[in-house]
């Protein structure tokens, strides 16, 4: 690995920031939902090519530790040669997203040079994706499947 210099390593990490920033500015003015545009029920991220968060937005904070281990499941299941510029991935597993089933992440990986360098996320509470009561959230279940 090449060492670079204390100024292109700011430009990186200032631009990597702005880029978290953009999204989530994105996401707050194209929502349907009030949970995101309102509550700001989300979170978004951008890992490097491992999973391990280099950026974040400043909503949720709670998002932030949700999203990587996500990813991570998502590199070991595909393998880090199992994605193509222009997959979206979705997830709502809570065994790796860390959260309830109602809280989905959404991931791209990001390539330069047809090298995959990086993961862009987001990960927002949907109000209602079904299953066994309204809402999705139902402390009588006896397993996630319901």
């Amino acid at each position: 690995m090449k060492k670079t210099d204390p100024i292109t390593r700011q430009v990186i990490r200032n631009a990597a920031r702005a880029a978290a920033a953009e999204m989530q500015t994105t996401l707050i003015k194209t929502a349907h939902s009030p949970l995101i545009y309102e509550v700001q029920d989300f979170g978004v991220v951008m890992t490097n090519r491992f999973g391990q968060l280099i950026s974040e937005g400043s909503a949720l904070a709670g998002f932030l530790a949700c999203l990587p281990p996500s990813i991570q499941a998502g590199i070991e299941l595909f393998g880090s040669d199992g994605f193509s510029d222009g997959d979206v991935i979705l997830s709502n597993e809570p065994y790796d997203t860390g959260t309830h089933i109602s809280d989905v992440a959404l991931y791209t990986p990001i390539f330069y040079a047809d090298e995959l360098v990086g993961f862009a996320s987001v990960m927002a509470h949907w109000a209602d994706i079904g299953g066994y009561a309204p809402g999705g959230w139902c402390p009588t279940t006896t397993d996630v499947h319901q």
